[in-house]
């Protein structure tokens, strides 16, 4: 099984993007969105994708789960990983 971020419709809840993630399980904390960037926790990785049309800007992946809601600024993200890490 896969699992998905999709990029809904404001107006009409329609999807509008839909990206497939591969590790089912590991969603653990929750999207946040800021400047057009939606951060999403996934599996071992933290993904950043485009609010527009779900294109991945960037993805950092650590050796174990992602297991916080990222933390976002005007020049920084922040969040924590199952190794007890702060990224």
């Amino acid at each position: 099984t896969r699992t998905a971020t999709l990029g809904l419709d404001p107006a009409t809840g329609d999807t509008r993007w839909r990206t497939a993630h591969a590790d089912p399980e590991l969603f653990a904390g929750r999207p946040v969105v800021h400047d057009d960037v939606a951060y999403v926790p996934a599996g071992l990785s933290l993904l950043a994708l485009d609010v527009d049309d779900g294109g991945e800007r960037w993805q950092h992946t650590t050796g174990l789960e992602t297991t916080t809601t990222p933390a976002v600024t005007d020049d920084a993200v922040y969040y924590g990983d199952a190794d007890t890490n702060l990224y």
